[in-house]
């Protein structure tokens, strides 16, 4: 592990400004903004990242270009846009790439939505090594194969998550790093000690060489000497953790929930470890929220597998809307889904009940059933996961008799039939985060606290303020759902039997 990061004081220690260029990496895009210390964050450019889906449960995300793209772009926002004091990464966790010493991918990345592993989980579990196939293990492992291991020599390649890829885009290969927050999910560390585990790469045949170092989330890791003026990258976290940052969620107790092409939920459970489970009792697991050089904050968090990709499918690939926006407002002109039920499983079900052989089920459809019921129906069934997250989160962090207000953010969060769906289900106020990209607010706010514009976390969130409340209007019952999702599980009995 790196030793302890230190501030930056590139900043104006006197009135305190800076601003900070931030790499945000999602699912299906990749986003950069600026964000200053008056808390103005500016989109600045957008570019798809691609993903092919194939059989089964395999998602590969193409990389080609991306080191040249990237650097491109952030030069030219530099150009235009006059210096940053610091650059922030945020990611989509577990994505996995391989790649050489020119920073060339030799392999499309492996997507945390890619479970082609799960047959191999299945017999690590067998060896007491217990790995989920949404961890970057086995991703890992799976691209290792791909290689000659006999013939490559290991000095020749790197392999990581894409914040490992990203910073060293950014150096120039100078850098081979990732941080605990995003090393805690990979299946290859201690928790407790935050270290590779030697047992667990023997058996995967993962040479520690190969690996990132694991540093801060928050702290100078290095500079990105490929861009102008150097900047240091001083702020480096998993897109959850990030986000719990920007919704203020740093204090144990708080919560958020995301809801992106998959849904989060995370709470805050402060600086000790609470087990040592993969999965708690209530299918939730346990990841690092954050570490500075002075200490290591700890979350609980419970996980949809699907959530804004159904919307996506429902638009895409059934086309019963042209885009998110239509689906919202053929939602909203009815009353209720008619008796429709849906269950967002596309892949899978995560927490609670962790069934990667369900499928995503219609029920109740009948001849009198139109789009609006079929798109309201989504909606409600993507609002069941969510509460159903919040539900387990909260047990699992002992926290269930909370009625304090449910912060969200993400895309689905501009849906105000889905907030409204959401709040009446949990029978709590919503409360939508200030930016929808609450993951890049909060990269953003991580990297100006490390180059000491803010003294500390806490006074880099004081002015956090929702940008809409939408408090609960009336009970949703949620039996007919539960019904429907019994029926959805089970229909791969062999990946159904799987646990972790």
């Amino acid at each position: 592990m790196l030793p302890a990061s230190k501030r930056y004081s590139k900043c104006n220690m006197e009135t305190k400004t800076a601003k900070v260029l931030i790499v945000d990496i999602g699912s299906g895009s990749i986003r950069i903004f600026v964000l200053d210390t008056n808390g103005e964050m500016t989109l600045r450019t957008r570019e798809r990242l691609h993903s092919q889906y194939s059989k089964g449960n395999e998602v590969l995300i193409d990389v080609s270009g991306f080191s040249n793209m990237l650097t491109e772009r952030m030069t030219q926002i530099l150009n235009d846009s006059g210096y940053v004091d610091a650059v922030a990464i945020t990611n989509q966790r577990a994505s996995t790439v391989i790649y050489d010493n020119s920073l060339r991918p030799l392999h499309r990345a492996i997507s945390w939505q890619d479970f082609r592993t799960i047959g191999r989980c299945m017999v690590l579990a067998q060896l007491n090594i217990r790995l989920a196939p949404n961890q970057s293990a086995t991703k890992i492992e799976f691209l290792l194969d791909t290689l000659d291991r006999n013939r490559v020599d290991t000095k020749s390649y790197k392999v990581g998550t894409l914040d490992n890829y990203v910073a060293a885009i950014l150096s120039g290969g100078d850098l081979h790093i990732t941080d605990l927050s995003n090393a805690s999910l990979s299946g290859l560390i201690k928790r407790d000690l935050g270290t590779y585990d030697e047992s667990i790469l023997e058996a995967l045949r993962i040479p520690l060489e190969v690996l990132p170092v694991i540093g801060d989330s928050i702290g100078i890791l290095g500079h990105a000497s490929a861009l102008p003026g150097s900047p240091p990258i001083a702020a480096m976290l998993g897109d959850q953790q990030a986000s719990m940052i920007g919704q203020g969620c740093i204090t144990t107790g708080q919560m958020k929930v995301t809801f992106g092409t998959g849904a989060m939920a995370d709470i805050n459970t402060g600086t000790a470890s609470l087990y040592k489970d993969l999965l708690g009792p209530n299918g939730c697991t346990e990841i690092v929220a954050y570490k500075t050089p002075d200490e290591c904050a700890y979350a609980i968090e419970a996980i949809g597998l699907s959530a804004g990709s159904a919307i996506e499918w429902l638009c895409g690939t059934l086309g019963i809307a042209d885009n998110p926006s239509q689906l919202e407002a053929m939602a909203a002109s009815v009353n209720d889904s008619g008796g429709v039920c849906f269950v967002p499983a596309q892949y899978g079900l995560g927490t609670p009940t962790w069934d990667f052989g369900a499928k995503a089920l219609f029920s109740g459809i009948g001849t009198n059933t139109t789009k609006p019921e079929i798109a309201r129906a989504v909606l409600e069934g993507i609002a069941n996961v969510g509460t159903e997250l919040i539900e387990a989160a909260s047990a699992e962090a002992g926290t269930s008799e909370n009625s304090s207000p449910i912060k969200v953010d993400g895309g689905m969060t501009t849906n105000r039939t889905f907030l409204q769906l959401l709040a009446n289900m949990t029978s709590r106020e919503i409360h939508v985060a200030k930016y929808a990209e609450a993951t890049s607010y909060g990269a953003g706010l991580a990297a100006l606290t490390a180059i000491g514009a803010y003294e500390d976390l806490s006074d880099a969130v004081s002015d956090y303020r929702p940008s809409l409340v939408i408090p609960p209007t009336k009970r949703h019952d949620r039996k007919r759902w539960l019904e429907a999702k019994e029926r959805a599980r089970n229909n791969v009995p062999a990946l159904s039997a799987i646990k972790f």
